[in-house]
């Protein structure tokens, strides 16, 4: 009697096996691409409830310290039991995990924004982190909102 996780195996089928060198490699090249440094999420949610398994951040600087956040997140985890559950519903349209890599920046929670944007104009900002009050943005407010406007002209809104 030996202990397993994996159920297939109690049922005499071999265990599950994946090669992931093929996704490995593209990790690895938009490490490199992104400046060595990445925060990984998927196409939902970021695994920032696992911050703890890996010295409490999200940067990433190898393909394994990718894998290791995402496996080890709960979000992550919660968003591909809904997938898999969404995609074997004969009424849904079937959807893809995305793992997103996006260039690591050191940011003040204080500086992390949501901005809504309509009709290729800024109509809303809210704080990221709203449960908090960081009284220097209050102060700046304007400043700010200059510099997100500035932002959304040249990076999100297409001319």
């Amino acid at each position: 009697d030996s202990w397993s996780d994996d159920s297939s195996e109690e049922e005499g089928q071999p265990p599950l096996s994946h090669d992931l060198s093929k996704l490995t490699e593209e990790i690895r090249s938009a490490i490199k691409e992104l400046g060595g440094s990445v925060i990984p999420k998927l196409n939902w949610s970021s695994p920032k409830d696992a911050t703890w398994i890996n010295e409490g951040t999200l940067q990433c600087s190898t393909a394994a310290d990718v894998y290791l956040l995402l496996k080890s997140s709960d979000f992550v985890s919660s968003d591909l039991e809904l997938l898999d559950y969404l995609n074997n519903d004969n009424n849904n349209k079937r959807s893809n995990v995305q793992i997103i890599l996006r260039k690591w920046a050191n940011l003040h929670q204080s500086h992390e924004f949501r901005c809504f944007v309509k009709d290729r104009r800024l109509v809303a900002v809210s704080q990221r982190h709203a449960d908090q009050h960081f009284e220097h943005v209050t102060k700046e407010q304007d400043e700010f909102l200059g510099l997100l406007e500035d932002f959304i002209g040249e990076n999100v809104v297409e001319e």
